[in-house]
Formats: C-alpha cells, sequence, structure tokens
C-alpha cells in the first residue's frame, strides 16, 4: 500500500500510528448511525484544538468488529484514507488540501483486499445506476452520506480509470494538490468527459470489468440496471427517463422497419447532457 499510498505523517512525533478502538462508532447521530471506521482531517492537523482535532495520526474503528476479513477490508480502507491526508499534509505551508469525498472514497476502497466492504455497494449501484451520482465534493451536505451506490459508481470508475492508465495512477492522485476532476485530468492527461464517455460505454457494453475477480463480483452481484430500457420508435412515442448528474442510464431504441425516423431528446437546458449513440450489429441476438 505505501508504494502507492505514501507514508504515513507522524504528526506528534511518537514514532507510533494510533489506532483507536471504541463502541462509541455504533452510536452516532443518538443511536441511529453505525459506522466500521472513521478517519478524521482534523486530528492531523497540530493547529485545530480538541475536541475538534487530536493533534496526533491515528484511525478509528468499532471495537465491535469481528476479527477477519471484515476487518482486514475496513482497516485497509481507512489506513488508506490516512495516507491520503498524510501526502496531502506535507507541503511547506503546512496546509491540507482536502480531496473531494467521491475520489477520496474510491481511492480507499481500491486499497481494500476482499469485498466485503464493497460488493453491497456494487449491488445498490448496479440495480438502477441513472439514481447514483458519480461526482458528489460533499456527500454530506449533498445528503448522500455512506449511500452505497455513490460509493459503488466512485469505485468502479476510478478502478477503471486505474486498469487502463497503470496502478501509478493512484500515486499521482494521492500526491496531487488539486481535487475532484481537476486532479483527475491532471493525472490521465484526459477530460472528465471522455473519462466518463468510455466508462459508462464499458459497463453499458459488458466491456467494464478488466480483471477476472471483479468480473466473478458482478457475476455474482448480477448488473439488472445496466440492461437497456426498450424503446419502441415505430411511432409517436414518448418515454420520459430521470438520471442524475454524473449517473446514467442505457436505453435500446428498436424499429420494426427500415423507414427514416427522427429521434427527438428535450431536457434541462441549463445541464450538460452527455448522448452516446451506438448501433447494435444487425445479427447480434436480441431479446423479443
Amino acid at each position: 500500500m505505501e508504494h502507492h499510498f505514501g507514508g504515513l505523517q507522524d504528526v506528534d512525533h511518537d514514532g507510533r500510528f494510533a489506532v483507536v478502538l471504541t463502541p462509541w462508532l455504533s452510536r452516532l447521530q443518538g443511536g441511529r448511525t453505525s459506522i466500521g471506521g472513521m478517519v478524521r482531517s482534523s486530528d492531523f492537523r497540530v493547529d485545530v484544538p480538541t475536541p475538534l482535532g487530536n493533534r496526533g495520526d491515528m484511525l478509528f474503528l468499532n471495537s465491535a468488529l469481528p476479527s477477519n476479513a471484515v476487518l482486514r477490508d475496513l482497516l485497509s480502507h481507512e489506513v488508506a484514507h490516512a495516507a491520503c491526508i498524510s501526502q496531502r499534509l506535507l507541503n511547506q505551508d503546512g496546509k491540507l488540501s482536502e480531496e473531494e469525498d467521491w475520489l477520496s472514497e474510491a481511492l480507499a476502497h481500491l486499497a481494500e483486499p476482499g469485498w466485503s466492504n464493497i460488493d453491497h455497494r456494487l449491488a445498490a449501484f448496479l440495480e438502477e445506476p441513472s439514481r447514483y451520482p458519480l461526482v458528489v465534493p460533499d456527500y454530506y451536505r449533498a445528503g448522500l452520506w455512506r449511500n452505497p451506490g455513490c460509493r459503488g459508481a466512485t469505485f468502479l470508475f476510478t478502478r477503471w480509470c486505474v486498469e487502463r492508465q497503470g496502478p501509478d495512477l493512484v500515486h499521482r492522485l494521492v500526491a496531487s494538490r488539486s481535487s475532484g476532476t481537476r486532479n483527475l485530468e491532471q493525472a490521465t492527461g484526459r477530460t472528465f468527459e471522455d473519462l466518463f464517455r468510455e466508462w459508462s460505454l464499458s459497463l453499458a457494453s459488458g466491456d467494464e470489468p478488466a480483471a477476472s475477480d471483479l468480473q466473478d463480483v458482478l457475476d455474482r452481484l448480477g448488473s439488472r440496471g445496466l440492461q437497456p430500457k426498450v424503446v419502441r420508435g415505430d411511432a409517436n412515442h414518448e418515454q420520459s427517463l430521470r438520471v442524475r448528474g454524473t449517473a446514467f442510464t442505457v436505453v435500446e431504441l428498436r424499429l420494426a422497419s427500415t423507414e427514416l425516423r427522427t429521434l427527438r431528446i428535450v431536457g434541462d437546458s441549463t445541464a450538460r447532457w452527455q448522448f452516446s449513440i451506438c448501433r447494435i450489429p444487425d445479427d447480434l441476438p436480441s431479446e423479443k
């Protein structure tokens, strides 16, 4: 992990990294929320007073976690968060350049050796990808804190980018002083729009999995939401679709005849819509 994410910042100069086990992570928001672990960027800053910051390098784990693969995945996830924060603190002015939530969580999920912390999130996204935006700078302010589908989307997208750019992409993203889509564009040399288009098309076509382990997981979870919504265009037919920003949906337009037809797409004029049109080969079997 250190090769890709870098080392941990020894904020309090004690030569150790603290892991705090606490049952209080099961009692957040008055007992309504339970989480497995967390890292607070404020703890890594010496200029933040207690209790807002602990002025030490540390992470918190739920003491109720089992000591098995679940613990390994979650611990790897939180250590990756700590490493990303540490790398962004290693500058002369001592200020933290925060990464946006969607990319921060994606990088942490990439560090997990297993699937226990991500498979239910992949299942949520694959059930209905149009509901879950990819780019969310602040999950909490957007009302999407711990939203499983959003986390599934950002993991699949970022993993796709790493598979095509090479594993060193993780280090470039972690070490950057930029954030969000700008960070991604600088690290890949590609526009976000192009990356998003190619990723969504690869998912829709079934080409997305670049490794057998991910393909096995997708086969197990299913991908009903990636099945195209069939629209028959042989008459004056209207179809309404709801798609969140930086989410996508798949539509198959079917025609019974070879006569020319006009496809008219109407949407919010203020949105930066992206449409990709692919012809289905004539010899490809089609469900009736």
